[in-house]
């Protein structure tokens, strides 16, 4: 199966100028041919999706367009891009002329044009991606199966070598051992960057090295696909060492990103041999001797934004702040009948006020929301 960039036409490729079904008035985007050319080196497959209400509004013809769209193939082609094929929807619900009024899949953000795409040049979605200038456009992607990202200007071959190089980087590491052994509270403020990891490498082996006391606040699959506990009274004996070398090696971790930043910490991540080894900006204790403090725009805001610089400075997205927790059903249900047993039947709160750290605290304006 082959691998595609799936492109909106109007605003990504040619500049959107309303209703364009003319070669005399296509203008091509700052970057178009460079990317078209680009992905094609990579081995991409290239597919253009264009809603074209145009037709049904009676401003040109499906004859126009596919004119078009040919003199596009070779203007393309001629600076070193191939544009595998080109897909567009005429159609339009209450369209002036009765033969394009009605309701398509085709049309864009329903997923019918890339699905047809698909199956017609044995395209694998799932290492694909669509590229438009709409959140329809990206929609459409989503429906599909796929990654989508919005382009709001500048030159394109310069937003598509960003996104493949993200890609290519997220799809290099299969293994990952992620580092936060202690305490209760870090280990919580390290899970949205364990969330961040899992968007961004689904498919990659997850694990975490953790004491066993505050294991319990992790998720687990599929978050998080082993743990390993690390005994801290153990860990200046070089017999442990030699024992947790064995129990790490096996992994073949691709990457260790050490969200401690102290001495034991430096140790785990020493043994485990991973090919890359990296942590937050603030490496203490001669950690940064052994792994590599990732500075980011976060370097001063909360600790959480500053974890999750890591993901961000290796290529990552960083679309939301999520807490992927364990399922505490039984375990809230029996503090809910203790807190009872006490007469605090709720609703209520628990809130822990403070923290050794500034940066570790929640803001004020978080507080203010209760």
């Amino acid at each position: 199966m082959r691998k595609a960039v799936f492109f909106d036409r109007d605003g990504v490729l040619n500049v959107d100028k309303s209703y364009l079904g003319f070669i005399k008035d296509f203008e091509w985007m700052d970057g178009a041919k460079e990317a078209l050319a680009y992905l094609t080196a990579e081995g991409y497959a290239i597919i253009v999706v264009t809603n074209q209400s145009g037709v049904a509004r009676g401003y040109y013809t499906e004859d126009d367009v596919k004119t078009l769209h040919d003199w596009m193939c070779r203007e393309a082609a001629a600076a070193g891009g191939t544009i595998t094929a080109v897909y567009y929807c005429p159609y339009l619900e209450g369209a002036p002329i009765k033969a394009y009024d009605k309701k398509s899949d085709w049309r864009k953000p329903e997923p019918g044009m890339v699905l047809a795409a698909a199956r017609d040049y044995d395209i694998d979605l799932s290492q694909s991606f669509m590229i438009g200038d709409m959140t329809r456009d990206v929609e459409c992607g989503r429906r599909a199966g796929m990654d989508g990202y919005l382009f709001t200007g500048g030159r394109l071959d310069d937003f598509v070598r960003t996104i493949v190089t993200e890609r290519n980087d997220r799809e290099r590491y299969n293994n990952i051992l992620v580092i936060k052994m202690s305490s209760l509270g870090d280990v919580l403020h390290s899970l949205p960057t364990l969330y961040a990891l899992r968007q961004n490498c689904p498919d990659a082996r997850i694990v975490w090295a953790v004491h066993k006391q505050f294991a319990s606040v992790l998720p687990g699959k599929p978050y998080i696909d082993d743990v390993i506990y690390v005994d801290k009274k153990r860990l200046k004996s070089l017999s442990y060492w030699m024992e947790l070398r064995k129990k790490l090696h096996p992994y073949h971790f691709d990457l260790c990103l050490d969200l401690q930043g102290l001495a034991k910490s430096a140790i785990v991540a020493f043994l485990s041999g991973a090919k890359e080894k990296y942590g937050y900006w603030e490496m203490r204790e001669g950690s940064f001797l052994v792994s590599k403090g990732l500075v980011g725009a976060h370097k001063y805001d909360h600790v959480i934004e500053r974890y999750l610089d890591t993901v961000r400075a290796l290529g990552g997205h960083v679309d939301d702040l999520v807490f992927p927790l364990p399922d505490i059903t039984i375990e809230k249900s029996d503090w809910r009948r203790r807190l009872a047993s006490d007469g605090l039947k709720g609703p209520y709160v628990a809130v822990v006020p403070g923290a050794r750290w500034d940066v570790k605290e929640w803001p004020l304006d978080t507080g203010a929301a209760f």
